[in-house]
Formats: C-alpha cells, sequence, structure tokens
C-alpha cells in the first residue's frame, strides 16, 4: 500500500447487535429477594444466588440498566476502607411491573425510583441490617439442609381471615397497664419469620421468631411510655405473649422475640429491659445477639442471650 492508498484508507467493520437482554429464572428470584427485602446489597444477591460473583453482577447490572432495578451507592462505612464499595439495589418500575405480572404481587403504581430517592440514611441503614441478619438466616438453613425458613408470606397464608384481610396484618396493637397507667401500645416488627426443623417430630417442628433489628439510636428505655424506646417495645410483645395475640392473630402457638443490637454492652442493657418488661417472667421470650457474634457465626448456632444473660442455641 503507497502513501496515497494509506491516507484514503478507511477500516470497514462489521456492525453486530448487542443480544436483547432476556429475563431468566433467576432474575426473577433476584426481584422477588429484593422486594422482599426492601434493599439489598449486591453480596447480599450474590449469596442468595449462589453463582459465580462475577456473574451476579453483571446480571445486576443489566437488570439495572434495563429498568428492572434501582441501585444506590453504599453510603455507610464500610470495613477496611475498600475503594470498590458494594451497590444497594431495590426495586424498578420495570421490576415491579415484572413482579406482578408473573408472580402475582400487588404493588400497585408506586413511583420506586422516586420512592428509593426519598429513604433517609437512617432508614436505609436499619433495613440494611434486617437484611443482614434475614439473610444470614436464609443462608444457614440451605447449608444444613434440615432447617427450612418459613417466610412473612406463608405465615400470613395460614393466618386466620381476619388477620389476611387487614392493610398491615404484620402491625398490631396491645393493651398495657404500667406502672398504674393504661396504654395501647403498637408492635411493629423489623421481621417475621419461622423456623421449620423436618426432623423433629410433628407439633415441635416449628418456631417462630419476631426480628427487632437496633442500631442504637433509640433510647433503651425513657423515663415514659408516651415516647418510643425499646423498653416499650419489648413490654409490647410481653403483653403481646400473655394475652395471645400471636395465636389469635397468625395462629401460631410460640414466638421469640430476637433483638440483634450493636455491641455486647447495649445487648446487657437490653437483656435486663426485657427482664423488668416481663416481670422477670420472659427470660427465654427475649433472646439478644451484637452484629459481630451473628456475623461470625452461623445465625441457627450462635450463642443468644436470654434475659438473664444465659447463652443458648436457637435449635434447642
Amino acid at each position: 500500500m503507497n502513501e496515497e492508498e494509506r491516507s484514503s484508507y478507511r477500516p470497514h467493520f462489521r456492525r453486530v447487535e448487542a443480544e436483547p437482554f432476556r429475563i431468566q429464572p433467576r432474575d426473577l428470584e433476584t426481584l422477588r429477594q429484593v422486594y422482599k427485602h426492601r434493599f439489598l446489597r449486591s453480596s447480599h444477591i450474590a449469596a442468595l444466588d449462589g453463582g459465580s460473583e462475577q456473574h451476579v453482577r453483571r446480571r445486576l447490572k443489566h437488570l439495572y440498566h434495563a429498568g428492572f432495578l434501582d441501585r444506590l451507592r453504599e453510603r455507610i462505612d464500610w470495613p477496611g476502607g475498600e475503594a470498590r464499595k458494594p451497590y444497594i439495589y431495590g426495586l424498578g418500575k420495570n421490576g415491579a411491573e415484572l413482579l406482578q405480572e408473573e408472580l402475582g404481587i400487588k404493588l400497585g403504581r408506586l413511583d420506586w425510583a422516586g420512592k428509593n430517592r426519598e429513604i433517609g440514611q437512617r432508614y436505609l441503614d436499619h433495613t440494611l441490617l434486617t437484611a443482614d441478619v434475614l439473610v444470614g438466616f436464609e443462608l444457614a438453613c440451605r447449608r444444613r439442609g434440615t432447617v427450612r425458613m418459613i417466610d412473612p408470606g406463608e405465615i400470613l397464608a395460614h393466618a386466620p381471615e381476619a388477620t389476611r384481610r387487614t392493610r398491615y396484618p404484620f402491625r398490631w396493637r396491645v393493651p398495657v397497664i404500667h406502672e398504674g397507667t393504661r396504654y395501647v401500645l403498637g408492635a411493629i416488627p423489623d421481621g417475621i419469620f419461622g423456623l421449620y426443623f423436618l426432623e423433629k417430630p410433628e407439633g415441635r417442628n416449628r418456631a417462630y421468631f419476631f426480628l427487632e433489628a437496633d442500631r442504637a439510636t433509640m433510647p433503651v428505655e425513657r423515663a415514659s411510655l408516651n415516647r418510643s424506646s425499646l423498653f416499650r417495645k419489648l413490654l409490647a410483645y410481653w403483653e403481646t405473649w400473655k394475652g395471645k395475640v400471636h395465636t389469635e392473630r397468625f395462629g401460631i402457638q410460640n414466638f421469640r422475640v430476637l433483638t440483634v443490637t450493636t455491641t455486647a454492652d447495649r445487648a446487657a442493657h437490653i437483656q435486663a429491659a426485657a427482664l423488668k418488661a416481663s416481670g422477670g417472667r420472659g427470660r427465654n421470650l427475649f433472646l439478644t445477639a451484637d452484629v459481630e457474634t451473628i456475623a461470625s457465626a452461623d445465625p441457627l448456632t450462635a450463642s443468644w442471650s436470654n434475659a438473664k444473660g444465659s447463652l443458648i442455641g436457637l435449635t434447642e
């Protein structure tokens, strides 16, 4: 090729059309998990998917750009100061529509992207801590193979009809007499789930839990029940147990309250509040663990502290 030919030469490339993005069954499960937990880190999703982390991240990228997922950069501090923080994913408009169409989940016409942008830092951190615990339980059940997690939808499906028709089935109110004054306190667990033990006999093979994810943003106790505190929450759970509200509302015969908090010291304060709320009688109703204990162990076999500080496991 001479100089004139080189100056006029233009390479020709054959245009290759990108394959259209198609939803796979695993993508649908990812959307369901994100909807279930409200927000999940990419690390949560990869663990739940069980496949190659690189493949999962690639699928998440496609789901995001196709409008099925929305995403936020993590805004809280990440251990070790890593430069690459995981994304946080929420449901996108197309994802909501697909869940309604494929799974019959009624989500209405919410502006999911706008709704995701409105959330505050405290709500986001609290939601992610709740997800840390619930995803940890789900993964532990899968590893063990002899325990199955019972999710809120399954609990609601077996609840009395009156509960199923309620707009907010996992919220309830109980009357309380405290220091001579009558109150009506609300109970709104951060998470509700059950464990189905496949190798135990019928009648003794199901345990249910109300989860409280505590990031130490609320006082353990206040001078009055008119303001929010952990003690007020624990008192509502104790009255729920005493009045068998759990049986009336959900048709379940037992429950325990699991509180996951920031430090072992705060856990000890919560245990004392639980003992006070139950008048010393709810020793094993209230179980507490700090985030470090839960993160470093299988939550099924981790040492949870009861209201008197004794360590027990959930499978006992």
